[in-house]
């Protein structure tokens, strides 16, 4: 897409990835030129193999990536759950959109 003289670009300025299923689609290629990654996930989520697997390939690629870990919330956990301390998410993403320039 070229908006007059000035292209814009569809790559995404960041990703939150909340509980990724990225081991389950061939579709998604992981490469050097994605942008900087949040994840988070729960260690008794089925999927946390995969988020750690997703973290594991961004750091080998140089792609700026952090991962939450949080013990308890199962798949799914969001916003605003009460089960578990993983509803803070929000502000550790906060913080990272923060440090890496993207919001001041």
């Amino acid at each position: 897409y070229n908006h007059g003289s000035c292209p814009v670009s569809n790559r995404p300025d960041f990703l939150m990835l909340g509980y990724p299923a990225t081991g389950m689609s061939e579709n998604i290629k992981i490469t050097g030129n994605m942008p900087p990654a949040f994840i988070v996930v729960a260690g008794n989520d089925g999927l946390m193999p995969a988020s750690v697997d997703l973290f594991q390939k961004l750091k080998a690629l140089n792609v700026p990536a952090e991962l939450h870990i949080y013990q308890q919330g199962g798949h799914g956990f969001g916003v605003g759950t009460t089960e578990c301390h993983c509803s803070n998410w929000t502000i550790l993403f906060r913080n990272w959109l923060d440090a890496n320039g993207i919001i001041e």
